[in-house]
């Protein structure tokens, strides 16, 4: 799967475009069909989708075009490699792009990678806060030969510098660092959805100053750096060209180059010779996920969640042991009640053979008819259990928190590095003495559901479908002419005051002024073109 994460800015001279791999699992390969109904939102009959298309078949609709893809991927039956490319092209908060820069965007990176000519289908989703483009491409071509690009990766990078110049897309900064520490593009996603220090922060914290100490010593040796990594619960070990550090499970790593440019694989065995295997006696790793905010008060609410997630697994744990004794109970009843009825049968004598068998017939049925009912109502139970002792993370715990109106869990779902972007359709408070009031309470009853997204993002869906996201510096409105549109500018007004700035086309200006007009709003709004009153 390849995420491309894009910006269009009409307004920016400045571009970056961020492309991420996220490798499928080893030994596993996808579903087209899976994929294709999950792009389409087949279960939800499209409800998640703004456009859907599909390119390089001879099918008039999509699903046949599904069809015809699938009957190419049986072409061969032979190969081992995944028969599908999954690509995802996501858009900034308040981003609406053109469909014809859109397709444009899907065609040049296709291109990039030599599968512009496959057969795939594509669709638009819009049920998230970032609106976002999947693309599932065919890797059989006609002649049944599997495609596979060759350091996609860097092809994409290539053609998103191009595609940043052709379309003038807004500055996404790669390089930033965190809290004054640069992390990896993984370990910075990992942190954003769950709101902890990664393992490679506590790495970078804990044994940076250390190994660079042990980089002095005059007659380093592997058994040196084996016993140092050790005391810390952790280990060096080969992986692909390089070195990793890991946990005992391996499950936690970081690359040494990243903690000092000499712990690098080259650099070491250029010193101290051939990489060799550890011995040393590993004692258990000290990581623990801590919370990003080092505040008191995030600390004190880190440690309720902890104490929530404790009392869920240990209500879990008691409800699954009745649940098991209740199994064995019922199952064993039931096991003991068609023996006793498979013994009456055996030892009765005045029924014939026949009539014997065409009984014994009956009990079978109704024996696999019973057992599997059984079966379907512990599925159910053990589905409910799992339900009701949710093991929730600590992202999920804050979204849960300020569902319940805790703004501070809020505030540590919106703590970001970046800065307000001015994309889309958006509304920014004017002047920064402007106080961040509370909620509008007098809209609701235009307001069909909202939703708390884990960046702290949220969003209001109007009884008209149009909707507005309220993020941590500014609004962003889907939808001209729309309910939406009077209650983010009646929203704006209430949180950030009367000073506000807007970006947008000049469709969402020209709507923004009637709304203002219609609705007698006391708002002064400065625009890329002038002030609305």
């Amino acid at each position: 799967m390849i995420f491309v994460l894009l910006s269009t800015n009409l307004n920016s001279k400045k571009s970056e475009m961020i492309t991420k791999v996220a490798a499928r699992k080893p030994g596993t390969r996808s579903s087209f069909n899976r994929l294709a109904a999950y792009i389409a939102d087949a279960p939800r009959k499209g409800e998640k989708v703004l456009h859907k298309y599909f390119r390089n078949v001879e099918a008039d609709n999509y699903h046949d075009a599904v069809s015809e893809i699938k009957a190419t991927q049986n072409l061969n039956n032979k190969t081992k490699a995944d028969k599908t490319y999954h690509l995802i092209v996501a858009f900034p908060l308040g981003e609406v792009p053109k469909e014809n820069v859109i397709k444009d965007i899907e065609e040049s990176l296709l291109a990039a990678i030599g599968l512009e000519k496959h057969q795939r289908v594509s669709a638009i989703h819009k049920d998230t806060s970032h609106l976002h483009l999947h693309i599932a491409v065919n890797k059989v071509n006609s002649a049944g030969r599997v495609i596979t690009p060759h350091r996609d990766y860097l092809k994409l990078n290539k053609m998103a510098r191009e595609l940043e110049k052709k379309h003038n897309l807004f500055i996404l900064d790669t390089n930033k660092k965190s809290n004054g520490i640069k992390l990896s593009a993984k370990a910075t996603d990992v942190e954003t959805q769950t709101k902890e220090t990664s393992f490679q922060r506590w790495a970078i914290n804990t044994l940076q100053a250390p190994i660079e100490e042990l980089l002095k010593k005059d007659n380093l040796s592997w058994n040196d750096i084996h016993n140092f990594l050790a005391e810390n619960g952790l280990q060096i070990k080969p992986r692909g060209r390089g070195l990793i550090i890991t946990d005992y499970n391996g499950k936690l790593f970081v690359k040494p180059s990243l903690l000092n440019r000499e712990f690098s694989k080259g650099n070491l065995e250029k010193r101290i010779g051939k990489f060799e295997k550890s011995k040393a006696k590993m004692k258990s790793c000290s990581y623990k996920p801590k919370p990003l905010s080092k505040s008191a008060e995030a600390q004190n609410l880190y440690a309720e969640y902890k104490k929530f997630r404790e009392s869920q697994i240990e209500k879990r744990n008691e409800m699954f042991d009745l649940y098991k004794k209740n199994k064995q109970e019922r199952l064993k009843s039931l096991q003991l009640e068609f023996q006793e009825k498979r013994r009456e049968l055996n030892s009765d004598r005045i029924l014939n053979k026949k009539q014997k068998y065409n009984i014994s017939k009956e009990l079978k049925r109704q024996r696999k008819e019973r057992f599997s009912n059984l079966y379907n109502s512990f599925r159910d139970e053990r589905n409910r259990i799992m339900e009701v002792t949710q093991i929730v993370s600590w992202s999920e715990y804050l979204i849960m928190q300020a569902e319940q109106g805790n703004s501070y869990a809020l505030s540590l779902l919106r703590t970001r590095d970046e800065k307000a972007k001015k994309t889309g359709n958006s509304i920014i408070p004017r002047l920064a003495k402007n106080k961040d009031r509370s909620a509008l309470h007098f809209f609701g009853q235009d307001i069909a559901s909202s939703k708390i997204h884990g960046n702290g993002d949220i969003t209001y869906q109007m009884t008209d479908n149009s909707k507005f996201i309220v993020g941590q510096k500014d609004l962003h409105v889907y939808g001209d002419n729309c309910k939406a549109l009077k209650a983010a500018l009646l929203f704006a007004q209430e949180k950030y005051g009367n000073s506000l700035e807007i970006n947008g086309n000049d469709e969402f200006l020209a709507s923004v002024a009637t709304v203002i007009k219609e609705n007698n709003l006391h708002i002064r709004v400065n625009t890329q073109r002038g002030i609305i009153r």
